[in-house]
């Protein structure tokens, strides 16, 4: 078995980004100063109506007054 395939039987779901999840990283991204990268997991948590948690404090500053997100 390869590593890959180790992956898959996890059962961890692979999520393809929509359209909509783009254009919500962008605005997140732009909106709240924060990274690309930061953003797309904000905006998938608020897709999948979950929380995102981060121990990232400047991350959480910019962000507490929106969506679901905790701080460690």
């Amino acid at each position: 078995m390869n590593a890959l395939e180790s992956i898959f039987d996890l059962g961890i779901e692979i999520i393809t980004p929509t359209r909509k999840l783009l254009y919500d990283t962008i605005e997140i991204s732009y909106k709240y100063d924060i990274t690309g990268y930061d953003a797309t997991y904000i905006a998938l948590s608020n897709e999948l109506s979950g929380n995102f948690i981060t121990s990232d404090k400047k991350l959480f500053e910019k962000t507490k007054n929106m969506f679901s997100i905790e701080i460690l």
